[in-house]
């Protein structure tokens, strides 16, 4: 009975006519037949995207998708250019005044360590996860991009490491590290890197209070923001980049503009005084 099951939600959510038959019934709503059907959708969204998969917009457009495996989460909307479109705004403050050295830490496939060697010209990246399986993935889009020669892809980031960072280079330093932030920003690298700016994801789920930890550590040095994230929700109702999901209902486009947070997230953005 669940096979069969199973073989009638894919036959109903992979046919246009189907779905949205079952669409005037209110199937949309639910959540199994919603995913099934945004599975669908993300296929034919890639593509369309063409080969090579070029992301078609956001602060990265242009850039090379090498690996098309959907990954889940938010892989899609780092292919649309979507992804933390929270941050656009201050990613371009911080562009324009010409970092000579990215650091990302926490960099998974590369969306942010080759998409800012692409964006400034010359930038040293050194791309930072403890994950093997991501490091690779790092590299060959760095290599797809032809900015392989400036990624400089590596394992495991320390405070030591950002307080080895010349303290008269500016910086950018990106921090995504699932908590593990609280060990790698401190005040001793606030004032080493008192030129530099950070945006740091601030995991409070993992260790509660951790936005404002980072935000008191950094207001010393820096001019802080906080910037928190946008629910997949209001993403479903707000994002527009590509017509094969916008023809969709929220419910589905939630599964390809949503990044699946467990919850509303903060990033504290600081950019340096003088």
């Amino acid at each position: 009975m669940k096979a069969l099951i199973r073989t009638t939600a894919r036959a109903l959510t992979a046919n246009d006519l189907l779905w949205a038959l079952a669409r005037t019934f209110g199937l949309a709503r639910n959540k199994r037949l919603a995913h099934a059907r945004a599975t669908t959708v993300r296929q034919r969204l890639i593509r369309s995207l063409g080969t090579p998969c070029r992301v078609p917009s956001g602060p990265f457009a242009g850039m090379i998708f090498p690996d098309l495996t959907d990954r889940g989460g938010g892989w899609m909307p780092r292919v649309l250019g979507t992804y933390e479109n929270e941050l656009a705004e201050a990613l371009e403050c911080a562009i324009r005044t010409g970092p000579a050295l990215v650091i990302d830490v926490g960099c998974a496939e590369g969306y942010y360590a080759v998409g800012l060697a692409l964006r400034i010209a010359g930038a040293r990246v050194d791309a930072y996860d403890i994950v093997e399986s991501e490091r690779a993935l790092c590299a060959r889009m760095a290599e797809a991009n032809g900015v392989a020669d400036r990624v400089f892809v590596k394992s495991r980031c320390t405070e030591q490491t950002l307080l080895n960072a010349d303290p008269a280079t500016r910086c950018l330093v990106l921090c995504d590290c699932e908590g593990a932030e609280l060990d790698l920003i401190t005040g001793d690298v606030a004032r080493h890197l008192e030129k530099s700016w950070f945006v740091v994801e601030c995991h409070d789920f993992l260790h509660r209070g951790a936005t404002e930890r980072i935000s008191a550590t950094l207001t010393s040095t820096h001019e802080c923001r906080i910037i928190s994230s946008t629910s997949d929700e209001e993403k479903s109702r707000t994002y527009h980049v590509n017509a094969h999901a916008d023809d969709e209902c929220p419910e589905v486009r939630a599964y390809i503009y949503g990044e699946g947070r467990q919850c509303i997230m903060h990033w504290v953005v600081a950019s340096p005084r003088s």
